[in-house]
């Protein structure tokens, strides 16, 4: 009698756990179903939002006709890069590639209208033939130009290089 009723008890706590496990189950693929449909959504959204903001950077692009409408854009092209930066926690690998690939080639546009608006000053070495030195205390110079010992050029090539004192590259005479 104490084995029947010792097996009666273990059978229905067998009984007991196996629902229990059950229940765990399928609030697990509850909540996986639900994760799902949330993260879709997410990339959704995402979608949605990010080729929303980049047609309008690439309009922004597009229209610029001055480097302040430019610097508009950049501001439209890094917002576009911290949106992808933000969401990376929960795109697919390939939603982010071609976001951020996207976004780098609205960038690279960028780069090139700006170069084509306002085109990068070259380097070049001052025109020594405009400047001469002369003696601070000569008259008919301006002051500024006098204390700090330059004019402007008036005379001829030979009157510059006798005034200025010219130095090989080590320094010598």
């Amino acid at each position: 009698a104490a084995e029947a009723a010792a097996a009666r008890k273990r059978a229905q706590v067998e009984e007991r756990m196996a629902a229990r496990a059950q229940d765990l189950e399928r609030a697990r693929e509850a909540r996986r179903e639900a994760d799902d449909g949330a993260a879709r959504e997410q990339v959704l959204v995402f979608e949605t939002e990010f080729g929303a903001a980049a047609s309008d950077a690439l309009r922004c692009i597009e229209a610029a006709a001055a480097v302040a409408e430019l610097d508009a854009a950049a501001d439209l092209v890094a917002a576009l890069h911290r949106m992808v930066a933000s969401a990376s926690s929960f795109l697919p690998a390939p939603t982010l590639e071609r976001a951020a690939r996207r976004a780098a080639d609205l960038e690279a546009r960028a780069k090139a209208c700006r170069a084509e608006l306002a085109p990068r000053k070259k380097f070049a070495f001052k025109a020594r033939d405009r400047l001469v030195r002369v003696d601070p205390g000569a008259a008919g110079a301006p002051a500024a130009d006098v204390a700090q010992g330059i004019v402007p050029r008036e005379g001829a090539a030979s009157a510059h290089r006798a005034a200025v004192d010219i130095r090989g590259r080590r320094g010598e005479r």
